[in-house]
């Protein structure tokens, strides 16, 4: 019999899997925006670089506070555990502070880029 939703079942819930593939996903998006620009260029005031600068300095500690706060819950339910090879956590952790990182870069390299088209 299924339980209906939003009852607490006895299963071991581990880390959110989609919420890691989201983060590692927006990771992954700044890495690529150093080379290829993803989506539309509006007239010359966007680049690849503007779009980097979001992927990793925005939408990526966005979906680090979500693996957080979804993380806690499980916690909190006293019904989860930890991968045994690596700590979703500091993996989690890790992209975004790398992407955090590689933002500040695209950052300064979008407003070298404004400043050319400006002069």
């Amino acid at each position: 019999m299924e339980s209906p939703v939003g009852e607490m079942t006895n299963d071991l819930k581990g880390p959110s899997v989609p919420h890691v593939l989201l983060c590692f996903g927006f990771f992954l998006l700044n890495i690529v925006s150093f080379q290829v620009q993803i989506l539309p260029n509006f007239d010359g005031y966007t680049d690849k670089n503007f779009y980097g600068f979001l992927f990793g300095g925005f939408f990526g500690v966005i979906a680090l506070a979500r693996f957080e706060y979804v993380d806690a819950l499980r916690v909190r339910s006293r019904k989860s555990f930890e991968w045994t090879l690596i700590s979703a956590k500091k993996l989690v952790r890790s992209f975004t502070l790398l992407g955090w990182l590689f933002s500040v870069w695209h950052a300064i390299s979008w407003v070298r880029e404004l400043t050319r088209l400006w002069s």
